[in-house]
């Protein structure tokens, strides 16, 4: 099944994210950064039968699978939440990928 939305995070000289949604709720709204703040844009999903989020991770290339997966076994839970942090590769804008649908 296609995903009916995602957003990709990656580097691209940076840091560059994308989100695509296929059918939206109400038009996205972006907050302009302020001094010292951040730029915030949020847009919202039409209803549908979303059970799970799907997040994909590319295998950095500093490591091969048995070492990603060690390391991912090996972070720590803060609260209720994994946290960990990989490095940003550069011309790879769907390092990171959570999608739905």
């Amino acid at each position: 099944m296609p995903d009916d939305g995602y957003g990709e995070f990656g580097g691209n000289g940076s840091v560059q994210c994308v989100i695509d949604i296929k059918n939206l709720k109400k038009k996205p709204t972006h907050t302009g950064a302020t001094t010292g703040g951040a730029h915030r844009t949020e847009v919202v999903a039409e209803n549908g039968s979303f059970e799970n989020l799907k997040i994909s991770l590319r295998i950095p290339k500093m490591m091969n699978e048995g070492q990603f997966r060690s390391f991912l076994a090996a972070a720590p839970v803060t609260g209720n939440k994994l946290e960990f942090s990989i490095p940003i590769e550069a011309k790879t804008t769907d390092q990171v990928k959570v999608s739905w649908g």
